[in-house]
């Protein structure tokens, strides 16, 4: 498993106990325990770790009104449809909850691009059999 140090939050002290980030790319547990310079008593925070998903879109944005206003009618399609998409993956972004009761604090991290992520997969097991 390939791990990741990273430091969003103050990048002068990367590397330090004080905002160090452990992360791992393929297999990430649901709970991860890291200090923040946020955190004003400097001690260990625990967050549940959730992998953010984009939302709906909302039919009454400006641009959603205005796209839809300009197709209604004759003249057919009015703007271009991106057709040339070069990538095969997105970047994984990663949601911090703080499980604190009364703090409940939301973070996004993001990570690298990656084909396959799974977050709090199964565990090998020693002697166990892989099937395919």
């Amino acid at each position: 498993m390939q791990c990741i140090h990273l430091c969003y939050w103050c990048k002068q002290r990367r590397g330090t106990v004080v905002c160090q980030l452990i992360l791992y790319v393929i297999d990430v547990c649901f709970f991860i325990e890291i200090t923040s310079v946020f955190n004003r008593f400097s001690a260990w925070l625990r967050f549940m770790l959730l992998q953010y998903q984009k939302g709906k879109d909302s039919l009454y944005a400006q641009g959603k009104r205005r796209y839809d206003r300009k197709q209604s009618g004759y003249g057919g399609q009015t703007k271009p449809i991106f057709r040339k998409k070069a990538k095969t993956t997105k970047k994984i972004v990663l949601r911090l909850e703080c499980v604190e009761p009364n703090c409940r604090a939301k973070r996004m991290v993001p990570i690298k691009r990656c084909k396959h992520f799974e977050l709090g997969g199964d565990k090998k097991r020693k002697g166990q059999v892989i099937q395919f």
